[in-house]
């Protein structure tokens, strides 16, 4: 599934922006995608580690 989010964002990018802008909004979405794929293990482990505690 987060491969088919990686390909959309791409084909969105494209279809998204006008062609003057369109290589910067395709690199400022690459840019959230790649945050994103940081921080994730990390909202994870924390979500994990609260659910545990509270059982």
């Amino acid at each position: 599934m987060a491969f088919q989010i990686y390909i959309s964002s791409g084909i969105t990018g494209n279809e998204l922006f006008p062609t003057p802008v369109r290589n910067l909004g395709y690199s400022f979405l690459q840019l959230w995608n790649r945050v994103g794929v940081v921080i994730s293990p990390f909202v994870f482990y924390s979500y994990i580690t609260h659910r545990r505690a509270g059982d």
